[in-house]
């Protein structure tokens, strides 16, 4: 199933990390999902992909608490049917409302970002609810305890 299909094997590339200390004035960011090794940072993304081959994309997002310890935001999952076509192209569509979940900030090779990004369809897609974006970002470490998330 597609769905389930690994991302691409390339890590995001970044500058040098700041001190962990201050990492709490900073904006907060999420990463992609690897596509081509390109330096995928993305703040409040109205769009973003899932497969990189356009395949899946995430569709006008609206989030809420963006910076806190977890955001969200409602939007539309559209997603080529491939079950009888070779081509994302020519394959009809499917769109779907989902709540994306963004949780778990980190310190990633300088940036503030959220560490897990969960897609909840509002109505399950061939008995799937929850679909995670793998995301590679490099060189994650917690936030300093009491530091705000």
């Amino acid at each position: 199933m597609r769905f389930f299909a690994a991302f691409g094997a390339s890590a995001l590339m970044c500058g040098a990390s700041p001190p962990l200390g201050s990492a709490a004035g900073q904006a907060t960011w999420m990463g992609g999902p690897g596509c081509g090794g390109a330096k995928e940072w993305r703040q409040h993304p109205v769009a973003f992909p899932y497969f990189c081959d356009g395949a899946a994309v995430v569709e006008g997002a609206r989030w809420r608490n963006w910076g806190r310890s977890t955001a969200t935001a409602q939007a539309t999952f559209n997603e080529a049917l491939l079950s009888s076509h070779n081509s994302v192209a020519s394959a009809p569509r499917r769109r779907s409302s989902v709540t994306i979940t963004a949780t778990h900030i980190e310190l990633c090779s300088g940036h503030r970002a959220y560490t897990s990004i969960k897609i909840h369809y509002a109505v399950p897609a061939k008995g799937i609810s929850t679909l995670t974006l793998p995301s590679f970002l490099p060189h994650c470490r917690p936030l300093v305890r009491g530091r705000t998330q």
